[in-house]
């Protein structure tokens, strides 16, 4: 290597040390929760308000995963229903057998028999009965099968935000705020991956927690015999108390709030949580009994903590909340800088 090669090494060296140094000072956010609670559908907002969207191989995946979605849950519904819905849908059955995904369309036969099974009140009667088992967005995706299931369809903002994705890994998304590049960490909430969080709690500006606000009667998918609820209550008491985030500050988000507020109505909450004395069908008294749990897990006295009843699906709402969050954490990257 030339003594010129040399010095072009090195001066790009120094800039890419010098690029880590200044990430390591930038603001970072860390958005945490128990599975199925909305993270990464909050995520998908910030892209679409705050950032520059998704790009191609964003989309196609989403649809990719929108249809096997749709698969799968019809999948679900023939195997657990009598002779005659078996036999009138084995076409979808034998295809999925015989063809694997990825599915970047679907054949036109396949995509009208589904239109027509969602169509079935038999079928959404069952689809209800197993929903335990169906993710709720599904229903979505069916309604409106022959817009999204074409060579040709494109998925619209509102497909990809109900899209059911599971975080496996640790994402990393970056926006520009005030001046300030900010960094949002999405983390999976399988049980088994949390241990993974820790190295990611140094130096964190601020903390969205998101809870699953309508999950409070029904059961982890991969530990049957605990109740979301009480998963998302430990897993924040956890957090809200761990030595290395106990001066940061919290945004705790009920999520799923219009979920939430249907189902008060139609399955007590004392059912679940006996020491509830509130009133019954009454949603604004059984979230302020659920905040309250929250909140009186923590500890700490030093830090802030804002709660808010929100559906990360309603732009309007997530723009509003996430446009605040991002003020505030800019101007709290400003005080510890010094500046």
């Amino acid at each position: 290597m030339s003594r010129e090669d040399l010095k072009k090494m090195e001066l790009y060296l120094s800039e890419e040390k010098q690029k880590y140094l200044k990430s390591l000072k930038e603001p970072k956010l860390l958005i945490l929760g128990t599975s199925d609670a909305g993270k990464s559908t909050f995520l998908k907002q910030l892209k679409i308000i705050h950032g520059s969207g998704f790009t191609e191989d964003e989309m196609r995946q989403t649809k990719q995963s929108a249809i096997t979605q749709v698969l799968n849950a019809a999948e679900i519904i023939i195997k657990n229903s009598d002779e005659n819905i078996k036999s009138t849908y084995k076409i979808i059955s034998q295809y999925i057998y015989l063809v694997a995904g990825p599915y970047d369309c679907l054949p036109l036969n396949i995509i009208n028999l589904l239109a027509t099974m969602w169509d079935d009140p038999i079928i959404q009667k069952r689809f209800e009965e197993l929903s335990h088992l169906i993710p709720r967005s599904t229903s979505h995706f069916l309604l409106n099968i022959k817009r999204i299931a074409f060579a040709e369809s494109v998925l619209n903002n509102e497909d990809i935000l109900l899209q059911r994705t599971e975080t496996q890994t640790i994402t990393e998304t970056t926006f520009i705020s005030e001046n300030h590049r900010v960094h949002f960490y999405d983390v999976s909430g399988l049980k088994h991956h949390r241990k993974l969080w820790i190295p990611y709690f140094q130096d964190v500006l601020m903390i969205i927690f998101i809870v699953d606000v309508s999950a409070y009667d029904m059961m982890m998918a991969e530990a049957p015999e605990t109740n979301r609820m009480v998963d998302a209550l430990n897993l924040f008491d956890e957090i809200a108390n761990h030595k290395l985030l106990k001066n940061v500050d919290i945004s705790l988000f009920f999520n799923k709030k219009d979920l939430f507020e249907n189902k008060v109505f139609k399955v007590p909450v004392s059912d679940f949580f006996p020491n509830y004395n509130g009133e019954a069908k009454n949603p604004k008294a059984a979230g302020a009994f659920f905040q309250d749990l929250f909140l009186k897990k923590q500890r700490s006295e030093s830090r802030r903590t804002t709660v808010s009843f929100t559906c990360c699906t309603d732009s309007k709402l997530i723009q509003k909340l996430s446009t605040k969050i991002l003020v505030s954490i800019s101007k709290k990257a400003l005080t510890e800088s010094g500046l």
